[in-house]
């Protein structure tokens, strides 16, 4: 026998209350004892996420890494400076004020996020020499003292 809709209706919405009801209870019975559980507090290799490998920093990694960043980085130059050469060259459409504007606006907007890209490159890069050269004295000065000769 088939339910008429109204029948239909108000047992899908007997339904859903009773799932709405059970999961209220569950939040107050969770709610109830506000403070973690020892399952919460344990670190489970079940529920937890397994830790990333830990890579040692040496200078060989920071001088790679600076070669990558430094290259990304000169190409964005050459791309900043194109794109600034392009603007230059064409002329502001003269047709209205609001057009003058918003052609500033975009063109402004353009090269400065190409600049931006660029220094942040280069700042990389600057940061993972400077590393690659701090690690290497470290690297030096913890095998000269080692081998005892300072």
């Amino acid at each position: 026998m088939a339910l008429s809709d109204a029948e239909a209706i108000s047992t899908a919405h007997d339904k859903i209350s009773q799932e709405e009801k059970s999961f209220l209870e569950k939040i107050r019975a969770a709610m109830a004892t506000p403070t973690p559980t020892e399952n919460l507090t344990k670190n489970s290799t079940e529920n937890s996420i397994p830790a990333a490998p830990s890579r040692k920093s040496t200078p060989l990694r920071c001088f790679i890494g600076a070669l990558i960043s430094g290259s990304l980085a000169i190409a964005l130059y050459s791309l900043t400076s194109s794109i600034a050469r392009s603007f230059a060259s064409k002329p502001i459409p003269a047709g209205s004020v609001a057009t003058a504007n918003i052609a500033v606006a975009v063109r402004t907007l353009v090269v400065g996020v190409s600049t931006m890209g660029t220094a942040i490159f280069a700042i990389s890069t600057l940061g993972l020499v400077a590393l690659g050269i701090q690690l290497l004295i470290l690297q030096l000065r913890s095998g000269a003292k080692s081998d005892g000769s300072i």
